[in-house]
């Protein structure tokens, strides 16, 4: 029994804005059978290690790219990428083979790949089935929700395989607000609370290293209260999710926990004065100090 073709249809076309890169446009602007490195419109720009313009022209445009060369698909700075139609590809076995999504190598970081025949359609994009900007058997769709500052597509390089095409590449983006705490460092009392406070986008959700050390527990959203519970040190993580217009983004902070200070002072006033002739009194030789938990402080 021969296993499912790699189709999928559970892209999630959610985006801030999209561009479309079309071969019957570049074909214009480079001319046939010439080289092709780079691509850039809007908030995308698509880098290609090894690419060309065919002899076709119009509908029989396409990128012809060499076997295991790359294509590079960055958002400018404060964007992502979330999705990628590669619309009508050719190379390797045919769509409904099992090794027919070989024909890409594959993908960095999480992204996902497969067939959508209705890929332009459900992308619903202003420009679909329109100028020969059809839905297609042989459309790969690159995907992940979380989204990503760039991706990197590679291609086969079977020797027994005619090279890697793609017809039209459309990029769908997402706005990246990068998430921080308001302090890189925090420094905590034993058995005292203390606040926590991050920026970011939405709701976030956190994790601590080490909960023995600190408790938190959320107050309100991007802000939490900490319980310190022993002396050491742990981190702090926030990770706030993606969702329709915005990325998926993380901080981190670190937390040391100390012990409380008191002093052990004399019952007579004191009184700091500068010259006269005499040597500085060190504090300690007047304010003997401790902490709490009995540990001597110096």
């Amino acid at each position: 029994m021969l296993a499912a073709p790699a189709w999928a249809e559970h892209t999630i076309y959610e985006q801030q804005g999209y561009e479309l890169f079309r071969s019957r446009y570049t074909v214009k602007f480079f001319g046939k059978n010439k080289p092709v490195r780079t691509l850039s419109q809007g908030k995308v720009e698509i880098e290609f290690s090894d690419c060309k313009t065919t002899s076709g022209t119009g509908n029989s445009a396409i990128y012809e790219l060499a076997k295991g060369s790359t294509i590079k698909v960055k958002a400018i700075k404060g964007y992502a990428i979330r999705w990628i139609i590669l619309r009508d590809t050719e190379g390797g076995k045919n769509y409904d083979d099992d090794d027919g999504i070989d024909r890409i190598s594959s993908v960095e970081k999480y992204f996902d790949y497969y067939f959508e025949k209705k890929a332009i359609s459900n992308s619903k994009i202003k420009e679909a089935n329109q100028d020969g900007l059809n839905d297609d058997d042989n459309n790969i769709v690159v995907f992940d929700y979380d989204a990503a500052p760039s991706v990197e597509i590679r291609t086969h390089n079977n020797k027994d395989w005619g090279q890697f095409k793609v017809r039209d590449i459309i990029v769908g983006y997402v706005n990246s607000f990068p998430a921080y705490f308001e302090k890189p460092v925090y420094d905590a009392i034993l058995n005292t609370e203390f606040t926590i406070k991050a920026v970011g986008h939405n709701k976030g959700r956190f994790l601590v290293q080490n909960p023995n050390i600190v408790e938190f527990e959320e107050r309100r959203e991007r802000v939490w209260l900490g319980h310190p519970k022993a002396k050491g040190t742990t981190e702090f993580t926030v990770w706030f999710p993606a969702d329709e217009w915005y990325d998926r983004q993380k901080c981190e902070t670190v937390v040391t926990v100390r012990d409380a200070i008191r002093s052990l002072s004399p019952d007579r006033s004191i009184l700091f004065t500068e010259g006269g002739g005499d040597q500085p009194r060190s504090i300690y030789d007047i304010i003997k100090f401790n902490t709490y938990s009995g540990v001597p402080f110096d």
